[in-house]
């Protein structure tokens, strides 16, 4: 069985060594943490797809309009689908933060999501 840490690992290599983006339209872009307050009671910081998530690498998608796994590109920065969430419903974008306060601060923004092939 492979560890959180491996599969993170993995991941971010991965990031870096994929081609060019291509356009997929204008999302919403919201932001979460691993308390109770965003995640509820059996918060843990384990994604979806089994791994410890991430600042800067992790976000949660609705896994109907981007595959789990996929990585995209939001303002030159690439990301992992690798969480999904409740709250997360079409063109919506979780991004993970490690703090509340930084989630909160984030707020909600528009933005447009390029697809990493």
């Amino acid at each position: 069985m492979n560890s959180p840490f491996i599969i993170g690992l993995a991941s971010m290599l991965l990031v870096n060594i994929l081609p060019d983006p291509e356009p997929i339209g204008t999302f919403e872009i919201t932001a979460y943490c691993p308390c109770e307050i965003c995640c509820g009671a059996l918060a843990d910081g384990i994604t979806y797809t089994g791994g410890y998530a991430e600042e800067g690498r992790t976000i949660a998608v609705d896994p109907d309009i981007i595959p789990l796994g996929t990585v995209v590109e939001i303002d030159g920065h690439r990301y992992i689908a690798e969480d999904i969430g409740g709250g997360i419903d079409g063109r919506e974008i979780d991004l993970f933060f490690c703090s509340h306060e930084d989630a909160l601060e984030w707020g909600r923004q528009n933005h447009e999501v390029y697809l990493v092939k």
